[in-house]
């Protein structure tokens, strides 16, 4: 019954349409797709390739778990467009530090930091250092010619 309902699912062409505009658009927020994103996207693929298989084997195929991948597959997407938005204000090396420009990088990045404490309030703890690192770009801007 799960076979056939994906299949249909996957067969449909809106389905199809969407999708791929979906992660056209997903990718330009993520900025290049190198090896390391790469990398991500394979574990989690993998990931849930055991886990339903697991699930399968034994018996325990849920859709409340594979809502939960989802959801961890979302929260992870963000995270990644945070990283790209970060390093479009801080290391823009096209960027002239005027007041306009300090003005949109500090409250950007102050966004950004917001950003991950709703992602870790939603789950996805980051690590410590990336946010002081983050929170030391923006506190230590400086304005110059």
């Amino acid at each position: 019954m799960l076979e056939s309902i994906l299949i249909q699912i996957f067969q449909a062409k809106t389905f199809k349409t969407v999708f791929s505009c979906g992660l056209m658009f997903i990718t330009l927020l993520i900025g290049s797709v190198d090896i390391t994103v790469q990398a991500m996207f394979f574990a989690l693929v993998i990931d849930l390739i055991l886990g339903l298989w697991n699930a399968v084997f034994h018996g325990q195929f849920c859709k409340v778990r594979f809502k939960r991948w989802l959801y961890k597959v979302m929260l992870y997407m963000v995270a990644l467009i945070l990283g790209h938005i970060s390093d479009l204000l801080v290391f823009q090396q096209k960027i002239s530090f005027w007041f306009q420009n300090f003005i949109i990088i500090y409250l950007g990045l102050t966004e950004v930091l917001s950003a991950f404490r709703h992602l870790g309030k939603m789950g996805l703890k980051m690590p410590q250092k990336i946010i002081d690192r983050i929170e030391g770009y923006r506190d230590n801007l400086s304005i110059s010619k």
